[in-house]
């Protein structure tokens, strides 16, 4: 089988790293399938690479179209857009057929789902989140629907998701729901000799808490809610609790220098995008994930789960999914910093509950948000449509 891979991006997040795992997935368990990938960031095509997969770059037109003002850009790139994937299309098709073709953004899903189509190639669209949460243009939506009749299937990152689309009028039959996954074997918990050998390295306390997020650092995310929860924090338990921030975003030069200004630069600390994240969740007392976005299912949740740390989280999206509140972490709806951060308290001060909550979480991912599992349903909806 052979798969073409429309990625098309800005920045390295959740999406992108959902390929990468993908990919290295299907060479662990279906090293056959051959996989070739269309992509407009060259750092993302580069790792890509190192899996052996061959990738094409492409910087052409790298927006996800959901305003108006990105339809028009898009008009005015269209003749070298079109031009520029078709040619990379029926380049790769050439020398060996493509089974499927996987698109994952809305341009490329309103573009190239027509042409592609009348070429008889097979579609199939990947939703990371909730199409019709959004805010988007109602031409563009409206496309989206009609357009959504010419693929073969729609994989969602989360039944969350899969609601969104049924309820907005998408064939049910047409959607099928695979949640993300992790490779519980790479995140796994850090015995806790290694964690207090990696406070000592970073000259960190033994026993001051830290509290931790991985992934963007923007607004939607939650990062201003973040920041204000942590300096309750900190003058609730006066100084004795830390903050680490990993990941990078449109908003992390703000927030950095928000933080300065009120002088609590010892309090967080900000450590960029890091590829592996592990060694900074393996000391992490608690994953705080305040997002607004509506996620599907959150990888970073989704890691932190698996190393044996209990999450709070904002009741959204497919948060509810990933976390069952009171036993795997806590949900939280709307209540304010001051409320959030006394779940906090009453989670940092009471150790047995900590470690049971923890003890869950990777029992939860275990069972249910395995990699082997992913991949494996994955496949099987592959071949499915190939098939047909």
């Amino acid at each position: 089988m052979r798969i073409l891979v429309v990625r098309v991006c800005e920045t390295i997040a959740g999406a992108e790293i959902y390929n990468l795992n993908l990919i290295k997935g299907f060479n662990k368990y279906f090293p056959a399938v051959e996989f070739l990938f269309i992509t407009t960031l060259p750092e993302f095509g580069r790792r890509i690479e190192k899996y052996g997969i061959k990738t094409f770059l492409l910087s052409v037109f790298n927006k996800e179209i959901g305003t108006k003002k990105d339809l028009l850009k898009l008009l005015l790139y269209l003749p070298k857009y079109l031009f520029y994937f078709l040619k990379t299309f029926f380049i790769s098709n050439l020398k060996k057929k493509i089974d499927l073709v996987c698109l994952q953004g809305m341009t490329e899903k309103i573009v190239l789902t027509p042409i592609l189509k009348v070429f008889g190639f097979r579609i199939l669209w990947l939703e990371h989140g909730p199409v019709f949460t959004f805010p988007k243009t109602k031409l563009i939506l409206f496309l989206y629907k009609i357009i959504s009749n010419l693929t073969n299937k729609i994989i969602t990152a989360s039944y969350d998701a899969k609601k969104d689309l049924v309820k907005n009028g998408i064939e049910d039959k047409k959607i099928i729901s695979i949640s993300t996954a992790v490779d519980v074997g790479v995140f796994s918990p850090v015995p806790r000799k290694d964690k207090y050998k990696i406070k000592r390295k970073w000259k960190i306390k033994k026993n001051r808490k830290i509290i931790g997020y991985t992934g963007t650092i923007n607004e939607a995310k939650g990062i201003n809610d973040f920041i204000e929860i942590g300096k309750l924090l900190n003058q609730k338990f006066k100084n004795n609790v830390k903050f680490f921030l990993v990941g990078c975003g449109p908003d992390l030069e703000r927030v950095k220098k928000q933080v300065k200004r009120d002088k609590l630069e010892d309090i967080f600390t900000f450590f960029g995008f890091q590829e592996d994240v592990r060694p900074y969740l393996g000391i992490f007392d608690l994953f705080l994930f305040p997002t607004h976005h509506f996620e599907a299912s959150s990888l970073s949740l989704l890691e932190a789960m698996s190393m044996g740390i209990p999450v709070v989280a904002r009741d959204i999206g497919g948060n509810r999914e990933l976390v069952v509140h009171g036993k795997t972490g806590c949900l939280f709806k709307d209540e304010s910093p001051e409320e959030v951060a006394e779940i906090i308290v009453g989670l940092l001060k009471d150790k047995k509950k900590r470690e049971a909550m923890g003890k869950a979480a990777r029992e939860r991912v275990k069972k249910y948000f395995n990699e082997e599992r992913w991949i494996k349903e994955l496949h099987k909806v592959f071949e499915e449509v190939v098939r047909k």
